[in-house]
């Protein structure tokens, strides 16, 4: 077998490897009928494999396909044990217990009705992430066309190619999926949710998403919509006050930034234990109240790619820092609570 195919099945199946997993054969490697199974109670991963039947600690077979010099691996397999060999380089790996191998389940759709996935899913995926985890926010829901996340403060939502069922993933599948590659279609089934690309699957167990809050991230959206106080569109300026927040941060370690225009100047200014920080910078706009953020997640914002536009939003006491743009044809809004 040629090593860096090997080597790429089994780096792409390591995120379904999890010693701590009460699932027993959480953290093996299992082949059977030409295929390698590897899973856990949130992740299944089916790739094609060619080799005679076995089960090994999959970590252990991945150290063992590395120490192998040249480009060619041979997996012998006996009854209990594999010897992984190429070149002068050999390696014995004790199988795992039948018992355990056994039970290795795998968890594909049985009657599947396959749908597109657009090819800058994984682009969106990243887009739409927060930096932050909220225990109960925790992770990425689908609706229709939109993809939303949000940490209590800051609310992302991408708007893509696609027409999905309500549909709630928690982060760390999430970032598995952006971590595993290219899958082009998908499906679901009970509490799973299934991708695939050819003979290639990817299933992650989903969240139930009845307790997710989308009404009230949806009607937040909603009371800022078409009621901005000011917008900047110049790129140069929202480059600049991400620039300005970054300092202040760096310098001050501070928690939050108010911003203020006067006289077509923007005051940025931070103060914490530790210091003092102020900016200003020109913009073509004459005044504008008071706004205070946090400074980090505002910086979050600031950065995403393609961003066109910061608008600062106020309905009644409410206030918000709404930004949007478009990366790689994906509309994305991000709106940050304000005060």
């Amino acid at each position: 077998m040629n090593k860096r195919e090997v080597l790429n099945i089994l780096t792409r199946s390591k995120v379904a490897l999890d010693k701590s997993c009460s699932t027993l054969g959480a953290d093996c490697a299992v082949v059977r009928n030409g295929k390698m199974y590897n899973t856990n109670e949130r992740l299944a991963i089916v790739q094609p494999f060619t080799s005679e039947s076995f089960s090994v600690n999959g970590d252990a077979l991945l150290t063992a396909i590395r120490s192998i010099k040249g480009e060619d691996v041979d997996i012998v397999v006996s009854p209990k044990d594999i010897i992984v060999r190429g070149g002068k380089t050999r390696v014995k790996l004790i199988q795992t217990e039948e018992q355990i191998s056994s039970r290795i389940p795998s968890i594909q759709p049985q009657e599947p009705s396959w749908n597109k996935l657009p090819e800058s899913f994984l682009k969106a995926l990243d887009l739409v992430l927060v930096s932050t985890i909220d225990k109960k926010l925790n992770g990425v829901f689908f609706n229709g066309e939109y993809i939303y996340s949000s940490d209590g403060w800051q609310i992302n939502r991408i708007l893509i190619d696609a027409n999905f069922d309500p549909l709630w993933l928690s982060q760390k599948n999430v970032t598995d999926i952006m971590s595993f590659g290219a899958l082009d279609e998908y499906t679901t089934e009970h509490s799973w949710l299934h991708m695939k690309k050819e003979d290639t699957f990817f299933s992650c167990r989903k969240l139930d998403h009845t307790g997710y809050p989308l009404p009230l991230l949806e009607k937040t959206i909603a009371r800022f919509e078409d009621i901005e106080i000011v917008t900047i569109n110049d790129s140069e300026v929202i480059f600049d006050l991400w620039e300005s927040i970054k300092a202040a941060v760096n310098l001050t370690d501070t928690g939050k930034i108010t911003l203020q225009i006067s006289d077509g100047e923007l005051f940025v200014d931070a103060a914490c234990a530790s210091g003092e920080y102020s900016d200003i910078l020109d913009v073509a706009i004459e005044s504008m109240p008071v706004f205070t953020v946090f400074a980090k997640k505002a910086i979050d914002v600031l950065a995403k790619p393609g961003i066109s536009s910061v608008s600062f939003r106020s309905n009644g006491s409410r206030k918000a820092m709404v930004a949007s743009g478009v990366d790689y044809g994906i509309e994305w809004l991000s709106l940050l609570s304000a005060e």
